[in-house]
């Protein structure tokens, strides 16, 4: 404990003294550049599981969206523990003068990420404004983490639910939006669609409520492929083909108990082409419509009856597919969100002034 208290007081004074000095860079005929913080490795392992989901939901879009220059912070090899655990990221602002800092998957009370106070004294000595992205914003602990960091955060990115922006309407800043994803891994491909059900995910801990309802189907004699989740990982490829490959994707957008999500998984299945299934909740239908763009359910008989309906009328499924792919790719590509975003920073004066060479 002796050790922590010591990282957690001096650090940020030794740091804050090196930044003194810091000299904002000039922007002249350049894009914004943003420095992201992530994880390089699923679950920070980088032997079993690769990269992780966030260079699909974070580099990519925001790379091929061309708003801003990218610099990267990782983690699961930037930091390690200690009195000078923050170095490298302090040595990463001194070097290439972000305009913004991007928080992904942040925990301040996680060790292996940076100090909170370290962030904060980035922020005020170099003017720097942070941006925290939240796509898990239900749990008492993420509530706890948005009230202990909402003085020194400029923007709260929602991705998942409108609770933070509900509970905390006067609380630091917040921008609803969605999950970009990287579209091409997941528009169709020609591929014949021969799997007709598909749930790709997790049934345990608060999901109990998805192996009902599949069990159901199980019981009803619908063809359904299960798989993914942390008992039968799968890579991001072969996630991907499954849907491009299925007539119907479920997606259980239930999260901890009496709330719902908006799943990163409900873009992935709309950009695949594939018909989406998915309960009745708040969230999904603040952006897409149901019985237009998806099929929504009810109870796990109501879920069955829906399959066999729409798989016995292959017409209505298409037209609803078709509808909910040309609506997500349209209004909900990464180029929109990306848009959204910097728009949202401009109107908050957290971007300088980007002038032109000219």
């Amino acid at each position: 404990m002796r050790g922590i208290a010591i990282k957690y007081i001096v650090s940020p004074a030794v740091y804050g003294r090196e930044l003194r000095g810091y000299t904002p860079e000039i922007v002249i005929g350049r894009k914004p550049r943003i420095l992201l913080l992530r994880n390089r490795y699923a679950y920070a392992d980088r032997q079993r599981l690769g990269d992780s989901y966030e260079h699909n939901t974070v580099v990519t879009p925001l790379v091929e969206s061309f708003v801003a220059d990218l610099v990267e912070y990782y983690y699961d090899l930037d930091h390690f523990d200690g009195l000078t655990g923050d170095r490298k990221l302090v040595d990463i602002v001194k070097n290439t003068h972000p305009d913004l800092i991007l928080l992904s998957s942040y925990n301040k009370n996680n060790k292996k990420h940076p100090n909170f106070d370290v962030l904060k004294t980035i922020r005020s000595k170099c003017r720097i404004p942070i941006i925290v992205i939240w796509n898990d914003s239900l749990s008492k602990s993420s509530k706890r983490r948005f009230v202990q960091m909402s003085d020194s955060i400029d923007l709260n990115i929602l991705m998942d639910s409108q609770i933070l922006l509900s509970e905390y309407p006067d609380l630091s800043q917040h921008l609803r939006v969605w999950t970009p994803n990287d579209e091409n891994l997941f528009r169709p491909r020609g591929e014949v669609r021969d799997i007709d059900v598909s749930f790709i995910g997790s049934t345990g801990s608060y999901r109990d409520i998805r192996k009902s309802f599949l069990d159901h189907l199980d019981e009803r004699r619908i063809s359904l492929l299960r798989t993914g989740g942390q008992l039968t990982p799968i890579t991001l490829d072969k996630y991907a083909e499954t849907m491009r490959k299925s007539k119907i994707s479920i997606n259980f957008s239930q999260s901890i108990p009496g709330t719902h999500q908006l799943k990163a998984r409900v873009f992935e299945i709309l950009f695949s082409g594939s018909l989406l299934m998915e309960p009745e909740n708040p969230e999904t239908t603040m952006f897409f419509r149901p019985m237009v763009d998806y099929v929504s359910f009810s109870t796990k008989e109501d879920l069955a009856d829906k399959i066999s309906y729409y798989l016995e009328h292959s017409d209505e499924r298409l037209k609803i597919a078709e509808s909910g792919y040309q609506r997500a790719i349209t209004e909900y590509n990464h180029s929109q969100f990306w848009h959204k975003v910097m728009t949202e920073l401009e109107h908050l004066n957290l971007l300088p002034s980007f002038a032109t060479s000219n």
